[in-house]
């Protein structure tokens, strides 16, 4: 048995990583389990009904600790695959209390070395990835930049080092694409997606837009979060508020992407921005800042812009012209970043582990 273990189902784009590799693996008879402390979040219907599901129907990772720890001893998983840093870091801290042949995976999220630089706990944070990421049987790095992070940064043993690629549904993504149900809007149109936080950079974006010489543009900002509020006062100072359409929760968020002319991403750290790698799949443009994450691994795709400071950002704004197909774009994804190349990938790794 394998277990991944999910916090809940928020739309992020670590949760839909877990799920895409959940709802794949099981088509290969292999025993798959997620585990989430509660099902909060809006994408559940996303996971396939083959996938085992166990709900510990907590409020949080510390009160859920004492019930895992039990359902993971009786279960005895040959691997736990994790992915949020927390989680990663918790169960590697009580890998004493689990199985004794159980190997714990991790994935990260986001680059260690600009995580802890943004952390307020900078020195614990280090230390904890330099102690407990050792003894992980594998750590998993979305992008070459953060392998050479951990690598030479965390001094974290090459041979636990794999890359291991976002895994892209394209042909979900394609199937839920209809230009001919679009009402094209006749302005240049940005588009955005992410919660609304501030590693995310949404606030750079409004900004963004407000010193463009391109008024007759517009940004569909997708996404919920704390900082949704703060956003639009800034829109409002900006005087871009009537420019700004803010949208929460899009069950298919794919179909807008399509409809849009280039896709914004700003963050101030990332992993691997699954949102750009969708946009690819839909076929729009990206314009993405240096500091998000691994996204050097696409420097090579016409479909990507990558700028260097916030000037060039505006310019390639600036740059961006309006189309209007007629029919669905051609993909840009990356064939590495298929899911079938993806979970390829890892059902090599699981089954040398389990044979």
């Amino acid at each position: 048995m394998i277990v991944f273990i999910l916090p809940n189902f928020n739309s992020g784009g670590a949760e839909r990583v877990f799920i895409n590799f959940c709802n794949e693996l099981s088509r290969f008879n292999l025993n798959i389990t997620l585990l989430t402390i509660n099902n909060d979040g809006e994408i559940k219907d996303y996971l396939n009904k083959e996938v085992n599901l166990i709900t510990l129907d907590k409020t949080s990772l510390k009160i859920a600790i004492p019930s895992m720890v039990f359902l993971l001893r009786k279960i005895k998983p040959k691997i736990i695959f994790s992915t949020f840093g927390y989680i990663n870091k918790t169960l590697l801290a009580i890998n004493w209390l689990l199985p004794k042949d159980t190997e714990i995976w991790v994935r990260e999220a986001n680059l260690p070395s600009v995580l802890t630089k943004n952390s307020k706990f900078k020195f614990l944070t280090k230390i904890t990835y330099k102690i407990l990421y050792p003894r992980a049987g594998l750590i998993f790095c979305s992008s070459t930049l953060m392998l050479d992070d951990f690598k030479n940064n965390f001094f974290i043993p090459r041979h636990l080092l794999k890359i291991l690629y976002n895994p892209v549904d394209e042909g979900l993504i394609r199937k839920k694409l209809d230009a001919r149900k679009i009402n094209h809007s006749e302005q240049l149109t940005f588009i955005s997606m992410g919660r609304l936080t501030y590693q995310k950079g949404f606030d750079k974006i409004i900004r963004f837009l407000a010193l463009m010489e391109q008024s007759d543009s517009r940004l569909i900002i997708l996404g919920s979060g704390p900082q949704k509020t703060t956003l639009m006062n800034i829109a409002d100072q900006n005087n871009v508020s009537d420019r700004i359409i803010f949208k929460d929760f899009v069950k298919n968020p794919w179909k807008l992407i399509n409809h849009a002319d280039v896709f914004l991403l700003a963050s101030r750290w990332e992993g691997m921005p699954n949102c750009i790698l969708e946009s690819l799949a839909c076929g729009t443009e990206v314009i993405v800042s240096r500091d998000a994450g691994g996204i050097n691994d696409l420097r090579d795709n016409p479909g990507v812009k990558i700028a260097s400071n916030d000037e060039e950002f505006i310019k390639m704004m600036n740059d961006s012209v309006k189309i209007s197909p007629k029919k669905n774009k051609i993909s840009l994804l990356p064939r590495g970043f298929s899911i079938e190349n993806s979970t390829n990938t890892l059902v090599k790794l699981i089954t040398h582990k389990i044979s």
